[in-house]
């Protein structure tokens, strides 16, 4: 701690010469690998505060442009905060959240270093999917407001891709893996950050949907699996589940090319049965 913090307000009054001079030396690196390292022990309050004492120096790193767009180009630098999200401390694990959520607002390239680091992550600890740890921070039962807000915030701030076939793959991928029935679930929670965002995700949703729907934009003709899409999308959502299931579906065809047989069979069919 007696480090992190004049380390701390060193970068927060320091131009970008300065801030330069500390990338040279590694320093970026160092204080990550410290992080991470630091992460990985039992944690005692000593060792929690040491932790987000580390996270407010990568927070006044990512605060100064030279800072953010080294951040942006170390993909071993991101791959460390989201190994952080492996540990148990809630209070700075949401820390994480929000700065890799401030990484995909700030680029594209931010966002796919956050994907990659989300990928790595899966990899590292034998996941189904890059979202898997989204929707299983968010499905916690009694997880405290503040957490599940900041992870809603970075469910949005990676749902800021300006392209609409980014932002549909994207919002496919997260769906797919369980989105929807988790922030279903914490609708009426009473922290009002939380309540905010998941607003937001669904006002964003239904744009993005009515936008399809109305022939704004051609499907991206990306190949996907679609076999067994009806059971899944269906079968498996279980009763009152129907205006779920419709949203998978939705933008599971969104993914679909526009040539494919199966998009009017799967569509047909579905609807049908919902």
């Amino acid at each position: 701690l007696h480090v992190f913090l004049p380390l701390k307000a060193q970068l927060t009054v320091s131009g970008e010469e300065w801030m330069e001079g500390f990338f040279d030396a590694d320093g970026l690196h160092m204080l990550t690998n410290v992080i991470i390292e630091l992460s990985r022990l039992k944690l005692k309050m000593a060792d929690v505060v040491l932790l987000l004492g580390g996270l407010e120096c990568v927070r006044a790193i990512m605060n100064n442009h030279a800072g953010m767009g080294q951040v942006v180009r170390s993909q071993a630098i991101v791959d460390n905060l989201v190994f952080v999200l492996g540990a148990d401390q809630l209070m700075m694990k949401g820390r994480v959240w929000e700065l890799i959520a401030a990484l995909c607002a700030y680029s594209d390239d931010g966002r796919k270093a956050v994907l990659g680091a989300l990928d790595n992550f899966r990899k590292e600890k034998l996941l189904s999917s890059r979202m898997s740890l989204i929707i299983t921070e968010l499905s916690q039962e009694g997880t405290p407001g503040f957490y599940l807000a900041a992870v809603s915030t970075f469910v949005n701030a990676l749902l800021t891709a300006k392209e609409f076939s980014v932002r549909m793959a994207l919002r496919t991928e997260l769906v797919s893996t369980g989105i929807l029935p988790a922030l279903s679930s914490l609708r009426g929670h009473p922290d009002p950050n939380l309540a905010e965002n998941i607003s937001f995700f669904y006002a964003r949703l239904d744009q993005d949907t009515g936008r399809l729907l109305a022939g704004a934009v051609a499907p991206p003709a990306n190949n996907a699996n679609v076999s067994d899409v009806f059971d899944f999308l269906v079968l498996r959502s279980g009763p009152g589940a129907n205006g779920d299931a419709l949203q998978k579906l939705l933008h599971y065809l969104a993914i679909l090319p526009a040539s494919s047989r199966t998009l009017e069979r799967v569509l047909t069919s579905a609807l049908t049965a919902i």
